[in-house]
């Protein structure tokens, strides 16, 4: 028999228990992002830079919902990046490195920091997006009772492989 015939019969218990774990490490990750993203606040601050970020309405518009956001973590927890963060979100930031162009002059940014805001925007975006996805596989599974399930090894891999 050919590994891609492979299955891997796994009750649904098991495969709630797989979901919530990897709820837990999301969450975790996403908390982990949160407070990076805090630190790079407070030091573009103290560069005297002010951060314009849309990143919660971006957040609603990908993913249309607002049980998992930026500042949300666990089940059931909303907020607003901005808010608490520390700031407010604008329209047409584009994560170039320059703010103020007026056709006379520029002010160029680090583009580190641009470098780092984009990768934190999309840490917290993967592991909010990973938090609603196992959060739907949690509802469904906890409705599966002793029911079994026969998984390939893609199956077996998102439940149980190691983030």
């Amino acid at each position: 028999m050919k590994r891609e015939d492979w299955g891997f019969e796994r009750p649904a218990k098991m495969l709630l228990a797989a979901a919530k774990g990897k709820m837990k490490h999301h969450d975790s990750r996403l908390k982990w992002y949160q407070t990076q993203m805090r630190a790079f606040v407070k030091t573009l601050k103290k560069r005297g830079l002010e951060l314009r970020n849309d990143l919660p309405q971006a957040l609603m518009t990908v993913y249309g919902s607002t049980k998992y956001t930026a500042t949300g973590g666990s089940t059931g927890h909303t907020g607003s990046t901005g808010s608490m963060l520390g700031y407010s979100g604008i329209s047409g930031y584009s994560g170039t490195g320059m703010i103020g162009y007026d056709g006379k002059g520029q002010i160029m940014i680090e583009d580190a920091l641009t470098k780092k805001l984009n990768e934190l925007n999309a840490g917290l975006r993967r592991h909010i997006e990973a938090l609603r996805e196992f959060d739907q596989w949690v509802a469904i599974l906890s409705e599966c009772g002793e029911e079994s399930f026969t998984l390939d090894k893609n199956d077996w891999a998102f439940f149980f492989h190691e983030v």
